[in-house]
């Protein structure tokens, strides 16, 4: 732990806590001027624990023990006292919780994107892109990221690739495929007309369709022999089909997919 940043950490540290420790971190964050002064006896008392649990506490977070740790974090209060800065300002407060609440959005997207997508879905895909001849790979905007790591990804397996972003180029390529081959498209919306069109023209060829997008209700499903649904980012984020969320949420199917076809 950076001495100059312990009550920060503490803050970031406490849903790995066990129940005991928890309580320790939440009274230094609360009392860290009175905790610096107080004896181990009399901490425990306030939080009715036994001392040697925060003995440990203070080990675990990379003390070597509690007078280390007082010293510490006298230090960094006193660094803060010369900057004219709180115990904890608001702005901390506010970015903190800023970055806790991205981290959980992400969280809860990519445990979305695996409660919608089923084993026997997952494995239909693979078992499509085993079988491909060639796969190609279409993404436009941000899925064209996507569409990259994805070739990225294939290519080091051994599956010949190509991830394509441009449009005319993507029409031009789906009047080449075959029956053996494999049109890999990404589209968030599912309703991007130049990634419709170069999917009517793959099918129109016999090639097998895998989708990935955000809604059943996408027109891209369709199109669709095979598809995978990512997880929807929040209707009020103003970065709608361009958050992190949505972006993780479909790297996260890729990197299934792409061990899937090492391992199965």
């Amino acid at each position: 732990m950076q001495s100059n940043k312990i009550l920060l950490t503490l803050k970031s540290l406490k849903a790995n806590l066990t129940k005991t420790e928890q309580k320790i971190a939440v009274y230094i964050l609360n009392n860290p001027e009175e905790v610096i002064y107080l004896p181990i006896k009399d901490i425990a008392k306030h939080i009715d624990i036994g001392e040697g649990s925060i003995v440990r506490f203070c080990k675990k977070i990379g003390f070597t023990g509690l007078q280390q740790f007082k010293l510490e974090l006298a230090k960094e209060l006193s660094v803060r006292a010369l900057n004219g800065l709180k115990t904890n300002t608001e702005e901390e407060e506010k970015i903190f919780n800023l970055a806790e609440n991205c981290v959980s959005s992400i969280t809860n997207s990519l445990k979305e994107t695996l409660d919608l997508n089923s084993f026997i879905k997952l494995k239909n895909c693979v078992a499509a892109l085993k079988e491909a001849k060639k796969i190609m790979i279409i993404g436009v905007g941000n899925s064209s990221i996507i569409a990259k790591d994805a070739e990225d990804k294939f290519l080091r397996i051994g599956f010949e690739a190509t991830a394509i972003d441009n449009g005319q180029l993507m029409l031009l390529k789906a009047k080449y495929l075959k029956e053996k081959d494999v049109i890999l498209a990404i589209s968030n919306s599912g309703n991007t007309k130049i990634i419709l069109e170069t999917l009517a023209i793959a099918k129109q060829n016999n090639a097998k369709v895998i989708s990935i997008t955000n809604s059943l209700n996408s027109r891209i499903i369709g199109y669709s022999d095979f598809y995978l649904i990512n997880a929807k980012e929040d209707n009020g984020n103003i970065f709608k089909n361009h958050s992190v969320e949505s972006k993780v949420s479909q790297l996260l199917i890729i990197d299934i997919i792409s061990k899937l076809l090492i391992n199965v």
